[in-house]
């Protein structure tokens, strides 16, 4: 029996031996404290220099900072909420420097239901933390990138949100000069102009400050979002255009829906555009029908917007519907693409659904198109639940 134990004490001497593994026991009542030379020289010591050796050695090692932890999980082990205790914490190595260390240990010796001695091992970690710390540089960069990419989009989304607003000026203002040149400007045309001058700069200045305020909250700060909130405060943004389009709007929201993660700012972008394109689509084809250029049923303008949470399950839908022009086949296919146009004039910088579609895909959230010329347009947007 002897000789069968110190074999197996042999055998777990070697395997600790080759781990290169700093192993510790420690009398809990006494503070008497044991280490080996591997222990030792995780720190740049030998066993001889830190001689004698205690419990306040390794205390007077430890980082202060890490302490508190490390209690923390003592006392856990100590009262049985623990099998093991298990930690990370840092150390000061002998040229000043801090080591990362991973200690690991268990009572061995109760006495009256309470810790006598513990025993356990220690590794030297630091190349790993250094790696991870490495990552997270290479993460936070890459966090930059994105934002200046994101940014980057947001300035093309401004851009496409003003230029219908100065087209709508640069219109206004060439009517006048012809008016006033023929000596037939009159001031209710004058009047009715400004009105339009006026609606088109409070829409360029919300876009400005969309895009000042997007940079300033670093545009890719997601947060719990009421989806229906978010798209309410879009609408009522919008709440003139209602009228001066003659647009019908229907609203249906299932209560109880679920929070999803997101940026406000990008999701309002992607609202705003959404309608702005109803409203393009829908005079458009009222336009055509008016000029005897169509033959399709009219039923007024309308524009349905539903959120609902489909059969339970973990995703949240937004539909958008509307009767206007609708797409072909080929202009549905290439919707989301940048730069293609979906205006039966080639009019339009295509830019709206094209952006708007990135922001979902950021937001991991899937669009779909299904629209049909003539009969108007449906695009469903889903976003995941928020965990």
């Amino acid at each position: 029996m002897e000789k069968d134990l110190q074999a197996r004490h042999d055998f777990l001497a070697a395997a600790i031996e080759a781990t290169g593994a700093g192993t510790w026991r420690w009398n809990v009542l006494t503070g008497e404290a044991a280490f080996n030379e591997h222990w030792a020289g995780i720190l740049g010591y030998t066993l001889a220099e830190l001689a004698p050796v205690s419990v306040q050695t390794w205390l007077d090692l430890a980082h202060p900072q890490d302490m508190k932890n490390t209690e923390d999980l003592l006392h856990k082990h100590f009262l049985g909420a623990l099998d093991l205790y298990d930690c990370e914490y840092r150390m000061r190595h002998k040229n000043g420097s801090w080591v990362w260390v991973y200690d690991r240990g268990r009572v061995v010796e109760w006495r009256d239901g309470k810790p006598l001695v513990m025993t356990g091992i220690q590794t030297d970690i630091t190349p790993r933390k250094q790696t991870e710390k490495e990552l997270d540089k290479m993460r936070l960069r890459l966090i930059e990138t994105e934002k200046l990419a994101s940014l980057g989009e947001m300035a093309i989304g401004v851009a496409h949100e003003i230029n219908q607003p100065l087209d709508a000026i640069a219109l206004v203002l060439a009517t006048f000069r012809k008016m006033t040149a023929k000596k037939i400007l009159t001031e209710e045309a004058l009047e009715n102009g400004m009105k339009d001058i006026d609606a088109a700069i409070k829409r360029m200045t919300r876009a400005i400050y969309h895009v000042r305020t997007y940079a300033r909250q670093q545009s890719l700060a997601f947060d719990l979002i009421d989806l229906p909130g978010n798209i309410e405060a879009t609408l009522n943004f919008k709440g003139e255009q209602w009228t001066a389009h003659k647009v019908e709007l229907v609203k249906a929201v299932e209560p109880g829906l679920p929070m999803i993660k997101g940026n406000p700012y990008q999701l309002e972008q992607v609202w705003s555009n959404l309608v702005a394109n109803a409203f393009d689509a829908m005079d458009e084809k009222e336009k055509l029908l008016r000029n005897g250029k169509l033959v399709f049923p009219s039923y007024g303008k309308k524009l349905e917007i539903m959120v609902s949470r489909p059969a339970g399950g973990d995703m949240v839908l937004v539909t958008f519907s509307d009767n206007g022009i609708g797409m072909t086949a080929a202009q549905r296919m290439n919707a989301l693409e940048p730069f293609v146009t979906t205006k039966a004039d080639g009019k339009g910088t295509g830019l709206g659904l094209a952006i708007s579609n990135g922001i979902i895909e950021r937001h991991n959230g899937k669009c779909e198109i299904e629209s049909r010329e003539g009969w108007g347009t449906v695009i469903k947007i889903c976003f995941p639940v928020a965990v």
